[in-house]
């Protein structure tokens, strides 16, 4: 009787007025399948709690900064090209406290945050597992890249990452 009429109700916080704040794409679950699933291109996405980020301190923070400025020298590389790719990369982040993950895939369902993933157009996530820091992420990046995802970004290493804190 209500075959395909129902349609899935999640929790999600008002859509920002601005969808993009330094380079990083604000997503609520209300923009989820738009700003990830239906992406022409790559997303690496950030799903963090803010009480959580509370009870974690600096450590998180620090990791949330990293993230921030990996998405502006993304959003440098990409304002230099003349026309931008199709298969670019869109760093974005969602507030799990306010928004529920849609269940379209079991590996983001994991409570520990904040967790970062590479969403490829067309594949699955796969999980950022490793230090923190700036150059850690520039390197999960760059990574995805050499696996045969298409990703360009071509990111300069930071002679400074082996001197900053591990999180």
């Amino acid at each position: 009787m209500f075959e395909g009429k129902l349609k899935e109700v999640y929790k999600s916080g008002a859509a920002p007025a601005t969808d993009r704040k330094r380079g990083v794409t604000l997503v609520v679950a209300d923009t989820w399948d738009l700003q990830v699933t239906s992406s022409s291109g790559h997303v690496l996405l950030l799903l963090y709690s803010t009480a959580g980020t509370r009870e974690c301190g600096r450590d998180c923070e620090q990791f949330e900064q990293n993230f921030a400025e990996l998405a502006m020298e993304i959003e440098r590389n990409a304002s230099t090209k003349v026309q931008r790719s199709s298969s670019a990369v869109t760093c974005a982040k969602m507030d799990v406290d306010e928004n529920d993950v849609p269940d379209e895939d079991s590996s983001l369902d994991d409570t520990s945050r904040p967790a970062l993933f590479f969403k490829a157009h067309n594949e699955k996530p796969v999980r950022f597992e490793g230090p923190k820091t700036l150059q850690a992420l520039r390197d999960f990046l760059l990574q995805s890249e050499q696996s045969g995802r298409t990703v360009p970004v071509r990111l300069q290493p930071d002679s400074t990452a082996s001197a900053k804190t591990e999180l």
